[in-house]
């Protein structure tokens, strides 16, 4: 893609996407370390209740973090399909 013939607009909205796939980098990266840290402690007995349900609960918000991240960057995909399809 020639970076020269976008618009200013093109390349705002390619850069807020490259802005959303690193947070949605960093998402998955903390939603597989609370996994990890899930599956580690294996709920021995010294887990408690509480403790269990709100690592249920960040791995619950950080799914919908990253489905909302995947929204937002296809809602950016498409505006710029359509700036390239005003363009022509």
């Amino acid at each position: 893609m020639d970076l020269v013939a976008l618009t200013p607009a093109e390349l705002t909205i390619m850069a807020a996407r490259r802005l959303l796939a690193e947070a949605n980098a960093e998402a998955l990266a903390l939603r597989r370390r609370v996994e990890v840290l899930a599956h580690a402690t294996d709920w021995r007995s010294r887990a408690t209740d509480a403790y269990r349900a709100a690592i249920a609960s960040l791995c619950d918000e950080l799914a919908a973090l990253i489905h909302h991240i995947d929204l937002a960057d296809a809602d950016l995909a498409e505006v710029l399909r359509w700036l390239g399809d005003v363009a022509r």
